[in-house]
């Protein structure tokens, strides 16, 4: 070949080495593994959702990548894009009910990152990242067998088998055992003013509230809907009563603010010791139960038992 004749048409011969090779790459190649997983407000809570695409979209259209079948959920909700270094951001679509990553709205494209929640409407995605994902996920889905979605605390599931070990182990040792029954005060009115998504906020942060001030060996889960309970091993009747009264004050308390609303909340409690009268689990939880509905017709916002 000429060099100096541009237009001389000589067979050249290139030399590729691996380095080349690794730019030539296409940006799907560079994702990290990385999945979506539902926690919350969907029946195929723990699918595996791959993001295997550089656009992920979410919504009620059979268009979407991940079709949610839920009334909350825009038809085109939200997407997930990865960026060309890895990165995984999430993008609002203008939905109706809003996007939040963490329990907090997304109005710009926002990094998600392991382990963060992703809410669209009233439905919750947990996000794994990283050369783990594979026992990430197995880990995710035993925790489903135990903790409510929405609230992070124990399911009901997992509390019916811990009472019952509770109920063995007071009666085997000669232990105190007190239980506490309590639900929100008019919280269909919470709905019904402000929106299940208002709803869902004010589960979440009561849970999360009350979490912050029992202690490691209590066992505090959502029985149903707006109804909670906590077991105490080794409590009496008289420090259940005191507790009850603490959490009570805590909730009366805590700022719950929606949409710049703020929702005022209070609980009412009902409080059991048990005794070996009562055979079953059942049989606790009604005398708690009892109590629960003396103290929501004596008012509301109080304990008793």
């Amino acid at each position: 070949m000429n060099d100096n004749n541009p237009f001389d048409e000589s067979t050249r011969v290139l030399q590729l080495d691996q380095k080349d090779l690794k730019q030539n790459k296409t940006e799907e190649d560079k994702l990290k593994p990385a999945c979506l997983v539902p926690i919350y407000g969907v029946k195929d809570m723990g699918k595996k959702y791959d993001l295997n695409s550089l656009v992920t979209s979410i919504g009620r259209s059979a268009a979407c990548s991940i079709l949610v079948n839920d009334e909350s959920v825009s038809r085109k909700h939200c997407e997930v894009r990865s960026t060309s270094n890895g990165v995984y951001m999430v993008h609002d679509l203008n939905s109706t009910n809003g996007t939040y990553l963490n329990n907090e709205p997304i109005k710009v494209p926002t990094q998600i990152h392991e382990n963060d929640q992703l809410k669209c409407g009233a439905v919750i995605f947990k996000f794994l990242m990283g050369a783990n994902i594979e026992r990430d996920y197995y880990e995710e889905i035993y925790k489903l067998t135990t903790v409510d979605g929405l609230t992070q605390i124990f399911n009901k599931r997992y509390y019916m088998e811990q009472l019952e070990n509770e109920m063995s182990r007071a009666v085997r040792y000669d232990r105190d055992l007190s239980l506490i029954m309590f639900d929100i005060d008019h919280f269909k009115h919470v709905n019904d003013e402000h929106g299940h998504l208002a709803g869902d906020y004010v589960l979440r942060k009561l849970a999360n509230a009350i979490s912050e001030v029992i202690r490691r060996e209590d066992i505090f889960s959502r029985y149903g809907g707006e109804e909670f309970s906590i077991i105490l091993p080794e409590i009496s009747l008289d420090n259940a009563r005191f507790f009850s009264n603490k959490i009570r004050q805590v909730v009366e308390d805590t700022v719950f603010r929606f949409e710049d609303n703020i929702i005022p909340i209070t609980i009412s409690l009902g409080v059991a010791f048990y005794d070996p009268s009562m055979k079953t689990t059942s049989d606790f939880i009604a005398k708690a139960d009892a109590f629960l509905y003396e103290a929501k017709n004596s008012g509301r916002n109080c304990v008793r038992g």
